[in-house]
């Protein structure tokens, strides 16, 4: 069925299977799979996508859709993308 082991850290974002208006609607389906929206207590609002895979933290960070990305690497194998 096309599974393959460690699919979680070998995840990558193949732009060109993504056209570009349906980019919003991939970003929602990341944040409700692996993701969270919350409010600082600057009041800033806040997403983020949890992830194993680093090729996929950095690929979504050179998305070019107007936000910027930061990636914060809190452990061995966790990748957060978060946009402020």
């Amino acid at each position: 069925l096309g599974v393959i082991r460690n699919k979680s850290k070998k995840l990558r974002l193949i732009k060109k299977y993504i056209p570009d208006k349906y980019i919003s609607s991939f970003l929602r389906g990341c944040i409700d799979g692996d993701g969270s929206i919350g409010i600082a207590k600057n009041g800033n609002i806040w997403w983020q996508i949890t992830t194993a895979s680093k090729a996929f933290a950095k690929q979504l960070c050179d998305l070019n859709i107007g936000f910027k990305f930061n990636i914060n690497h809190p452990s061995k194998t966790i990748f957060n993308i978060r946009v402020c």
